[in-house]
């Protein structure tokens, strides 16, 4: 079996994941450095001032890029291109539902776009940032370009779009919440847009569980995927991603999560045969957490799921 990788969420891919580009984009900055991401935010993430964003880079002469995107935001604002070869258009403030709408028109081989945002009070909130060609009342979640690319592949591996190296979630509540604003952070995508693509495209998944994810998080994942994926769909679970590499933070936590075992129960199958080498520990762990995240989605879905439906991956260097 064989699982195509996307490329994580950045502002510099040339996969164009979503149709939204505050999706990709980078922390908010300031006005006058979109990119440096030291915007003040407030505790729902928006920005509590004035700001800037650094929404891509890295696109010169790509198809689709130049055109007019659509901005979109509640609240009002000075807005202007920074460091973009880019037009502001049409910019209108509709007191009634308290948003401003504008356009933004990319000169054709521009590379990047970058906007500030000033007099904005308070700041602003439910920014989008719409492709050319979109219906930016109601736009999709995914490009028709994204879509059409992964189309023919048969099962999708989404250890880069979870960022599964050097992950730092450890409960359900610390995961990436579909409700936030962008997905370019060290946490990954949402579990519900790998569901949703999936649901979109009839697609297989190949999904990795962050290396310190406690047993709750599995079950509530598990859950997801049960109450939500197409029942076509299969759905192979590996544990973390190349958990034997020293490069990775997720072998040191692998081999420290070991160390405390054996250390809690002397006699823990991980020693099962006396050694007191944490290294022969920490590659016992792989094997051991994989058959427990495997028992736990057994447990949600059933006997006759597993090894059909639900397929455990267990990987090694060789």
């Amino acid at each position: 079996m064989l699982g195509a990788n996307p490329p994580p969420i950045s502002d510099y891919s040339r996969t164009h994941v979503y149709v939204d580009l505050v999706k990709q984009a980078r922390p908010f900055g300031s006005a006058s450095a979109p990119w440096d991401g030291k915007a003040t935010l407030g505790a729902d993430g928006w920005p509590a001032g004035d700001f800037g964003v650094f929404l891509m880079t890295a696109q010169e002469n790509i198809s689709g890029i130049a055109g007019s995107y659509t901005v979109s935001f509640d609240g009002q604002a000075i807005v202007k291109p920074n460091a973009s070869n880019a037009q502001i258009k049409n910019q209108r403030y509709n007191s009634s539902s308290h948003r401003t709408t504008l356009e933004v028109v990319l000169a054709p081989g521009a590379g990047q776009l970058a906007l500030s945002f000033t007099q904005t009070g308070a700041g602003i909130k439910n920014l989008q940032v719409i492709r050319p060609s979109y219906d930016a009342s109601n736009p999709p979640l995914f490009t028709r370009t994204f879509i059409d690319h992964v189309q023919r592949f048969g099962t999708l591996r989404f250890m880069d779009w979870l960022r599964t190296n050097n992950n730092p979630v450890t409960s359900w509540a610390t995961r990436t919440d579909p409700q936030r604003m962008r997905y370019n952070s060290g946490r990954g995508v949402p579990w519900e847009h790998i569901i949703a693509l999936a649901n979109q495209t009839g697609q297989h998944v190949w999904i990795n569980i962050p290396v310190a994810a406690t047993d709750d998080y599995v079950r509530q994942l598990a859950a997801l995927f049960k109450d939500t994926l197409n029942a076509s769909s299969r759905i192979y679970v590996e544990y973390s991603n190349e958990v034997w590499n020293g490069q990775f933070k997720q072998y040191g936590s692998n081999k420290a999560l070991a160390v405390e075992e054996v250390k809690a129960d002397p006699n823990s199958p991980l020693a099962y045969d006396g050694s007191q080498d944490p290294n022969q520990w920490a590659y016992r762990r792989i094997a051991k957490r994989g058959k427990e995240i495997s028992d736990i989605f057994r447990s949600v879905f059933g006997d006759a799921a597993m090894m059909s439906r639900v397929r455990p991956v267990f990987a090694t260097q060789v």
